[in-house]
């Protein structure tokens, strides 16, 4: 299967013991750059991405050794370049809302939903409403 590219990122931050994040940013067209940034939560030794960016080989190893990538969760519907890249390494749950076009695949695991079911505890979601593609925060 052919995965999108690495884009360029910094290494993996960490924020706090089990919240790390990873700031990257994708080319657009030849003179626009768009930021992205990845969320990492640890939960005992489940990992969560919340807006996958594909890591360099480097940073995959330093992920590895955080703990074991068990969900992936797609927040917006422009942040799913990535998603089949981590769905193909480490066979995680895939959360994410119903009705996105941008990227269809992969298909949903779970379905986020505001008040539903989150991989980690203590957290909300929020979901707008007046979108054309599913956003939520």
């Amino acid at each position: 299967m052919d995965f999108a590219p690495v884009c360029p990122h910094e290494p993996i931050e960490a924020i706090s013991e089990d919240l790390f994040m990873v700031r990257g940013s994708f080319r657009l067209n030849p003179i626009t750059r768009i930021s992205r940034n990845m969320a990492v939560v640890r939960q005992g030794d489940e990992l969560t991405l919340v807006n996958p960016l594909r890591l360099d080989e480097k940073e995959l190893g330093r992920l590895d050794s955080l703990g074991a990538v068990k969900h992936v969760l797609r927040l917006g519907a422009m942040h799913g370049q990535d998603d089949p890249f981590y769905m193909a390494r480490y066979g995680p749950t895939f959360w994410c809302q119903e009705g996105g076009t941008l990227y269809p695949k992969p298909a949903i695991d779970r379905v986020l939903s505001e008040g539903g079911e989150l991989p980690f505890g203590s957290a909300t979601l929020f979901c707008f409403r007046a979108t054309k593609e599913p956003e939520s925060a």
